[in-house]
């Protein structure tokens, strides 16, 4: 499935417009959308939000997280802006507790809780596997950490 990097120039091209035609329309500088398409940097949420709802397509869809453009209901959804602060949260390399804690802080249901939760969980387990990997390629261990 093709990233955002992948999925914004698409869409661009399909609009036929210049990376400097998108700059004007989202106020921003040509570079910016250079180092997007390019996979050196990624947008913040609310430049996201533009580029999605410039292209009417949803936010999932742009990511790269769905095939799907078009969402039932028109702009973002809860779900979809969850997922999309996650995506951003751990680009920029903010930590998992600190992303726990804005989770709780959002009226949300439980359930969407729960799975967001869960994603989380999933993503910690997987870089703490990378990082003893990562230590005992070379014979070297890790230490057993108690995070709480």
């Amino acid at each position: 499935m093709p990233d955002f990097s992948t999925r914004l120039k698409e869409l661009r091209k399909s609009k036929k417009n210049t990376q400097q035609d998108l700059a004007n329309i989202l106020d921003l500088k040509r570079n910016n959308i250079a180092k997007w398409e390019t996979g050196k940097a990624t947008p913040d949420f609310e430049i996201i939000q533009k580029i999605a709802d410039y292209f009417e397509v949803n936010v999932n869809y742009l990511l790269g997280t769905s095939d799907e453009k078009e969402s039932l209901i028109r702009g973002l959804e809860n779900k979809d802006s969850i997922y999309l602060i996650i995506y951003v949260a751990l680009k920029k390399h903010i930590s998992i507790p600190i992303i726990e804690k804005a989770i709780q802080a959002i009226e949300l249901p439980q359930s969407m809780k729960d799975e967001l939760y869960f994603i989380l969980e999933m993503i910690d387990s997987n870089e703490r596997q990378l990082r003893w990997w990562e230590a005992n390629k070379n014979g070297s261990t890790l230490k057993a950490t108690n995070e709480n």
